[in-house]
């Protein structure tokens, strides 16, 4: 077993389900939106789009934090039992990434919904520059 105990493997497999769920609350956010507009026509799906944005750029920063102390447990797990902490490993990694790989189509969809007004089609069009360039929200 691990050195560390098994405290540290359960923390770790811990650090992922909360970071897996932080992700499937997004998904819900992105798709509860994308359910209720299908185009930026207005001023209202404009400012739907930007609340989905902020939520989901606010929560990066602490969800960064949490998978960045997951990495190194994990590589401490590899350390301390190769054999069970890459198991370990590999299993909440798949886990992680098959959800990403599923919300992944969702955002870029929100990201590229058609904008018929010009004038909201530029706002919208700085809006999702800055979800994927910024780290904090600057509208």
């Amino acid at each position: 077993m691990f050195e560390g105990g098994i405290v540290l493997a359960y923390i770790y497999l811990a650090i992922y389900f909360v970071a897996t769920l932080v992700l499937l609350w997004g998904r819900q956010e992105v798709a509860r939106f994308l359910a209720a507009h299908t185009t930026i026509a207005d001023v209202e799906a404009l400012e739907a789009f930007k609340r989905v944005a902020r939520r989901n750029m606010l929560v990066t920063l602490p969800y960064a934090v949490m998978l960045i102390a997951g990495v190194g447990l994990g590589l401490h797990l590899l350390t301390q039992d190769p054999v069970r902490g890459l198991v370990l490993c590999i299993v909440a990694n798949v886990i992680f990434f098959l959800v990403i790989r599923k919300i992944r189509p969702l955002e870029i969809r929100s990201r590229e919904l058609p904008c018929p007004d010009p004038a909201l089609a530029a706002e919208y069009a700085r809006v999702s520059r800055s979800w994927l360039q910024r780290l904090w929200p600057d509208f």
